[in-house]
């Protein structure tokens, strides 16, 4: 069948992404209504993904270059190779969600659609983007960032002034008579010049509700290293033009008031004191329990948003709550002018990682597997670790066995050295220990549900339900090569998902709607967020 829809995805290095995307893709293929061909174009990669795509996807079409051509040129490569009529531009960190395909292709039913793309979320299915905005100051944004994934605030369909490129779609003959992306840019502002370009030539860019992609976000190495060029670059052509687009206003955050209440909860302590550490990198202050009246003369501190961690009570002050949702892992639930609850996303600061009191036997098997049993741990939970003890005792009967808890994780002097990690499930409401073996290399063997879905993909586990326990424990033993790709797929994955700075714009994100509620039409305040000069 002749293909509707070429799906393009520009990659370089991080194989582990790219079999992701692939993944999801091949199974689209047999479920799909939509006939679609992919063609991979290889930004010069030196890992081990020229191989592995000769060899675990032969259905594709891999385009190799022998140098980088960035985001652009490899995009514009891709597209006057594709054949059907509309291309899809898919970052490698991106998956469709379901057939997301099907509703991006109808929309070039409308003559008028140069550019389409749909919802992005994150991978714990908190909103990314509904499209795109431009602040007061000129500034792109991504519209409802980091609230749920709900249809009270993402709206229908609509025409969009920019869409992001994560996943973008585009009418292949007016895209290449267009020029395709200009590849002056490197890796940023590709996406807004494209679509400002179709506003020019009379095209529409319509945003599809109905099309959702997971998007890792920000995998590519050295992704912002040019963003001051590509600012530069980007509001010198298109300040004057910019006057005509309509602006939306978010809220704003000041100062952060912090309530805490952690009984003591070493781990839940110290996933604080990385958030909070998060949130002065963006300039934050921080004030435990109550402003001062004399404070009140900085205008940060007459805009302060609360932040109670696991406080008994929330503030009257509006602002952002931290406490166990109804699967045992920590949300975050804003109260004042909007009331809505997502995932709490875990971070370790990468000092605290390297420098964690568990390592990994990685060179000389240890002989020894680490059990961790958290206090809200369920008999059920319990009785599955112990099984999976049993079986690798039973596999090697000197194998020691050593409880671990959070004291180790950051203990000083000599490390303990692992091969294996069981965990029933989370550590600790805030799965920061989970996160914090993760980061320091652990193989993990833990139980599938709901809280530990939320952090572990197969290929960084070995994850399953309470029966398939033992076996999983006894191949992590056994199987040397596979528990060290899972462990370094972990902490690729892990040091990129989970850090302060990424937990500390999720809650920023949500205490800015909870003092002033979901994006409102605004005034122009600017034309450019930087002087031109």
């Amino acid at each position: 069948m002749h293909p509707m829809l070429s799906v393009v995805i520009p990659v370089r290095n991080n194989w582990w992404l790219t079999r992701r995307c692939l993944d999801a893709l091949a199974a689209l293929r047999t479920e799909g209504a939509t006939a679609f061909d992919v063609i991979v174009v290889d930004n010069a990669s030196t890992d081990e993904t020229p191989a592995a795509m000769q060899r675990d996807f032969s259905w594709v079409c891999t385009l190799r270059q022998e140098t980088n051509l960035n985001f652009a040129g490899a995009c514009n490569v891709g597209a006057k190779a594709a054949q059907a009529p509309v291309v899809l531009f898919l970052n490698n960190d991106a998956v469709p969600l379901g057939d997301a395909l099907t509703p991006i292709r109808a929309a070039f039913s409308d003559d008028r659609v140069a550019i389409a793309a749909g919802r992005l979320v994150f991978e714990d299915g908190v909103l990314q983007a509904n499209g795109m905005v431009l602040l007061p100051n000129a500034q792109w944004w991504h519209s409802h960032r980091h609230l749920p994934d709900s249809p009270a605030h993402d709206g229908a369909t609509y025409e969009a002034a920019a869409v992001p490129g994560a996943a973008m779609a585009v009418r292949r003959d007016w895209f290449l008579a267009a020029g395709g992306f200009d590849q002056a840019y490197r890796n940023g502002y590709e996406d807004v010049d494209l679509c400002m370009r179709a506003g020019e030539d009379g095209r529409n860019v319509r945003f599809v509700a109905d099309a959702a992609f997971a998007h890792y976000e920000g995998a590519t190495d050295g992704r912002f290293d040019h963003e001051q060029h590509n600012e530069m670059r980007f509001f010198r052509r298109w300040h004057r033009r910019l006057h005509d687009v309509a602006r939306v206003e978010r809220g704003e955050v000041g100062a952060v008031v912090v309530r805490r209440d952690t009984h003591g909860d070493l781990l839940l302590d110290r996933a604080l004191d990385d958030l909070l550490g998060g949130m002065r990198s963006f300039g934050h202050p921080m004030v435990a329990d109550r402003i001062a009246p004399w404070s009140l003369v900085n205008r940060r501190f007459r805009i302060a948003a609360s932040l109670d961690w696991f406080a008994p009570e929330p503030s009257p002050r509006a602002g952002v709550t931290v406490a166990a949702g109804d699967d045992g892992f920590a949300a975050l639930t804003a109260h004042g002018a909007y009331a809505g609850s997502i995932p709490w996303l875990p971070g370790v600061d990468a000092e605290r990682a390297a420098h964690c009191g568990v390592r990994h036997a990685d060179d000389v098997a240890a002989r020894r597997v680490g059990v961790f049993v958290a206090a809200g741990d369920t008999p059920e939970k319990q009785h599955a670790v112990a099984a999976a003890v049993a079986a690798v005792r039973a596999s090697d009967p000197q194998l020691e066995i050593v409880a671990l808890d959070g004291q180790m994780l950051f203990a000083h002097g000599e490390p303990t050295y692992l091969d294996v990690a069981i965990f029933a499930g989370l550590t600790d409401t805030c799965a920061y220990g989970n996160v914090l073996l993760a980061r320091a290399g652990i193989p993990t063997v833990v139980l599938e549900h709901a809280a530990t879905r939320r952090i572990y993909a197969d290929d960084v586990a070995f994850i399953g339900s309470t029966s398939a326990l033992p076996s999983l424990a006894e191949r992590a033993l056994r199987d040397v090569a596979s528990r060290r790709a899972k462990a370094t797929c972990a902490v690729a994955d892990f040091s990129r998902r989970f850090s302060p700075r990424r937990s500390a714009m999720r809650v920023l994100d949500l205490a800015r709607v909870a003092r002033s509620g979901l994006e409102r039409p605004a005034r122009a305040r600017a034309d450019s967020p930087i002087p031109l000069g």
